[in-house]
C-alpha cells in the first residue's frame, strides 16, 4: 500500500521519512511519500499531517502544530484518539465516543475534551444515531450518523454552507438534518473545506453544496442546497474537499480535480487554477489503483493499492 501526495509542503508535512530541518519544496504532481501494509490518514492540518500505519502513528510537518495536534487529540500513539473538525473560525467539534463536544478553540479541546470536570464545551447530542464522522469548512460543521443521516450547523450569516433551511425550529447554530439528502440513498462519507461540503452515497453518487466569493475557482460548484454531481455520467468511489479544491475518484479508479492549484494540490504539475473538472493521470504500475482520496487545506493525498 502506498500514500501519494501533491501540494503544499513548506513544513515537510508530506515527508514522513525525513524529519531533519531544511527547506522543503511544494510537490506539483502526485508521487509516493509513504509505503506500509496499512495506511490511514487521520488529520490533515495546514502545516502538519497525521497518518496511522501498521506500526503506529506517523507525523510530518510543523513541530509546533504537531505538538498542538497531539495535545488536542489526547495521545494517538497510546490509542487515545478522537477525530476533530476545525472550522475556519477556529471553533472545534471533537467526536468522542459517538457524541460531539464543541469547543471555541483547539486549546480548549486540550484542556477539557476528556474531562467531565472541565465544562468548557457544548455537548451536541440531538442526532438520530451515533455520529460516525464530523467535518468542517470555513464557517460550518457537518456530521454523519450511523444511519446515514447528515446534520449541519454553524454561522447563520452564510446559510448556503448549511445546505438546509434555517428557522426557529432549526436555527443555524444547532445540528439539524439536511432534508434534501434524506431520499437519495444512504450517505456513507462527508467531506468539507473552504466554502463547500460534499456527501458520497452508497449508490456511488456525490452531492455538493456551499457558497463563497465569485472570484474563487470553485464558483461553478456552488449551490445553497445539495445537488448531484454530473461528471460525464461517472459513478464515484470517493470525494475529498480542500480549502479551494475538490478531488473525486470514480468507480473506474480515475481521478478528477477542480479548483485552486497554487501549491500544486491538484497534481497537474503547474500552478494555474482549474475552474473545470480535469482528469489527472498517474504513473501507476501493473495492478495499482487509487482506492481513496483525501484533501488538506492546500494539498492532496491518494491511497494506492494493488488490485488484481
Amino acid at each position: 500500500m502506498e500514500l501519494w501526495a501533491s501540494g503544499f509542503n513548506a513544513w515537510g508535512n508530506l515527508c514522513f521519512d525525513d524529519n531533519t530541518e531544511k527547506i522543503w519544496p511544494d510537490l506539483h504532481n502526485f508521487n509516493p511519500v509513504l509505503r506500509d501494509e496499512e495506511i490511514s490518514p487521520r488529520a490533515l492540518y495546514r502545516s502538519a499531517t497525521l497518518v496511522e500505519t501498521s506500526t503506529g502513528m506517523k507525523f510530518a510537518g510543523n513541530p509546533r502544530e504537531i505538538k498542538g495536534i497531539l495535545a488536542a487529540l489526547g495521545d494517538p500513539s497510546g490509542g487515545t484518539y478522537w477525530p476533530t473538525a476545525v472550522a475556519g473560525n477556529e471553533r472545534v467539534a471533537a467526536l468522542i465516543s459517538g457524541v460531539i463536544k464543541q469547543f471555541d478553540s483547539l486549546e480548549d479541546v486540550r484542556i477539557g475534551a476528556g474531562s467531565e470536570g472541565q465544562k468548557n464545551y457544548q455537548l451536541l447530542d440531538n442526532f438520530d444515531a451515533i455520529v460516525t464522522q464530523v467535518v468542517a469548512n470555513s464557517t460550518s460543521f457537518t456530521a454523519l450518523t450511523a444511519t446515514g443521516t447528515v446534520h449541519t450547523w454553524g454561522d447563520g450569516r452564510i446559510t448556503e454552507r448549511l445546505g438546509r433551511e434555517v428557522s426557529d425550529k432549526c436555527p443555524a447554530d444547532t445540528p439539524c438534518v439536511v432534508e434534501d439528502l434524506q431520499s437519495i440513498g444512504k450517505v456513507t462519507k462527508i467531506s468539507s473545506g473552504g466554502t463547500l461540503t460534499a456527501a458520497l452515497t452508497s449508490e456511488n453518487d456525490i452531492y455538493i453544496w456551499g457558497n463563497g466569493s465569485t472570484t474563487e475557482p470553485l464558483s461553478r460548484l456552488w449551490n445553497p442546497t445539495p445537488y448531484p454531481l454530473d461528471l460525464h455520467g461517472q459513478d464515484f468511489l470517493d470525494v475529498a474537499v480542500g480549502n479551494h479544491h475538490v478531488i473525486v475518484l470514480t468507480t473506474e479508479h480515475k481521478i478528477f480535480v477542480i479548483g485552486a492549484n497554487e501549491s500544486g494540490q491538484l497534481g497537474r504539475n503547474d500552478r494555474r487554477d482549474y475552474p473545470d473538472w480535469t482528469e489527472v493521470s498517474l504513473p501507476l504500475k501493473g495492478t495499482q489503483h487509487v482506492t481513496k482520496v483525501f484533501a488538506g487545506h492546500n494539498n492532496s493525498l491518494l491511497l494506492v493499492e494493488n488490485i488484481e
